[in-house]
């Protein structure tokens, strides 16, 4: 993924986003930032949306059934997928961010508002995506 120009991975990112959106996925609140900060002992590292979309990329990379759509659309170039993504409403990156994380990272809430989480790996792709995500966002409070 890293050979990928922001744009076209940020375009990519959202185009596979875009047809999981019917999950749902959680607002990164505070509290969730500080959980996946905590659980994964991030180091966030100043990131740009293109960094974030990359990494993004590469986590959902691994999964079988998304390999073939990045390679198909990181052959396309930016102005044909921007063609083809046609929805009016556009997903904000960090959302498509989490929508890719939830590949791999089932978030679970209590009923006392404390964020959990079930993981395959901490490592790798999921570490890195995490880091990238919360670097881009603004400082919690």
């Amino acid at each position: 993924m890293t050979q990928l120009d922001d744009d076209s991975a940020i375009q990519i990112l959202k185009t596979i986003a875009q047809a999981r959106l019917h999950s749902g996925v959680p607002d990164l609140t505070p509290d969730l930032r500080y959980a996946l900060a905590d659980e994964f002992d991030a180091s966030p590292k100043p990131s740009s949306e293109g960094d974030i979309a990359r990494a993004a990329l590469a986590l959902l990379a691994e999964d079988p059934a998304f390999v073939e759509p990045i390679q198909i659309m990181s052959r396309q170039g930016v102005s044909t997928l921007r063609k083809s993504y046609s929805d009016p409403v556009t997903i904000a990156l960090a959302t498509a961010a989490i929508l890719a994380l939830q590949t791999r990272v089932k978030f679970k809430i209590a009923t006392g508002g404390k964020w959990s989480f079930e993981i395959e790996k901490k490592d790798g792709p999921v570490k890195l995506l995490i880091e990238r995500l919360l670097s881009y966002l603004p400082p919690m409070p």
